[in-house]
């Protein structure tokens, strides 16, 4: 009964991955467009309430502490791996993120012309004034 519990959590993970994967790949074209990232917020909301169920459903599995055959043991491998390339992907869509939207304002212009600065050192100098 454990295995085909695990089989269809497994499988889940899979869908799951499947759908944050491509999520992700249109938020990466979306930044590369220029375009808000708004729509596929509450996706991403709904998809990580989906992971953090799936999760505590496995962490349950686990906690029976069978030993998981070598069919199991290969299928959650590969699982972490298809997870472990989502969050790689996810990273990059960050990085991205950070890079094309969240530049930080460019600071005022406060560096006088030189010409300028001479000339208020000279009214200064003018009528007296010593720093």
């Amino acid at each position: 009964m454990k295995n085909d519990s695990l089989e269809l959590l497994l499988s889940k993970y899979v869908d799951l991955t499947d759908r944050l994967s491509a999520l992700l790949k249109r938020e990466q074209s979306h930044m590369n467009q220029g375009l808000s990232l708004e729509e596929t917020v509450d996706e991403k909301r709904v998809l990580l309430e989906e992971i953090t169920n799936l999760n505590a459903d496995l962490q349950a599995i686990g906690r029976e502490r069978a030993p998981l055959d070598v069919e199991a043991k290969a299928r959650m491998e590969t699982v972490q791996n298809r997870l472990m390339s989502v969050l790689k992907l996810d990273r990059s869509v960050e990085k991205t993120f950070l890079s094309n939207f969240a530049r930080p304002p460019a600071p005022p212009k406060l560096d006088p012309a030189p010409k300028r600065v001479s000339q208020v050192y000279q009214r200064q100098v003018g009528r007296g004034h010593s720093s």
